[in-house]
């Protein structure tokens, strides 16, 4: 596996979060539209701004919905792999990094044992370079 594959399930929670907030600022800008004489703020294609923002949000949230099953599957993935890999320190980097998504840091100070960024790094690319 690769440092790349590894890294899927971190990007596509980003992707959900940021999925997540545009919904937020779609909702927050059909509330804050002038409103026509029928009552319904519009967009500048005469569209109902709430009709455009309720396809929008319906679009993004199916899009979320994707990427959450994506992370399931990517997540079972990562962890059949690490389960393959025979020492228990350098499973335990893996699962802190990738599967509880930890930052380098993070990790060093799970680890303990003055492991610091650096080397914690350094065991994963040397693991991934053996292989």
């Amino acid at each position: 596996m690769t440092l790349t594959e590894l890294s899927q399930l971190h990007y596509l929670q980003k992707e959900i979060a940021h999925d997540e907030e545009r919904i937020r600022m779609i909702r927050e800008q059909a509330c804050s539209t002038a409103v026509s004489t029928d009552g319904m703020p519009k967009t500048s294609s005469g569209r109902s701004k709430v009709a455009y923002a309720g396809e929008s949000i319906a679009d993004l949230e199916t899009m979320i919905k994707r990427r959450q099953e994506l992370c399931i599957l990517e997540e079972k993935r990562i962890r059949q792999y690490i389960d393959s890999i025979e020492d228990s320190r350098t499973r335990l980097i893996f699962t802190c990094r990738f599967c509880d998504l930890m930052t380098w840091n993070q990790v060093a100070d799970v680890i303990g044992g003055n492991n610091t960024e650096d080397s914690v790094k350094k065991i994963v690319y040397r693991h991934l370079k053996r292989e």
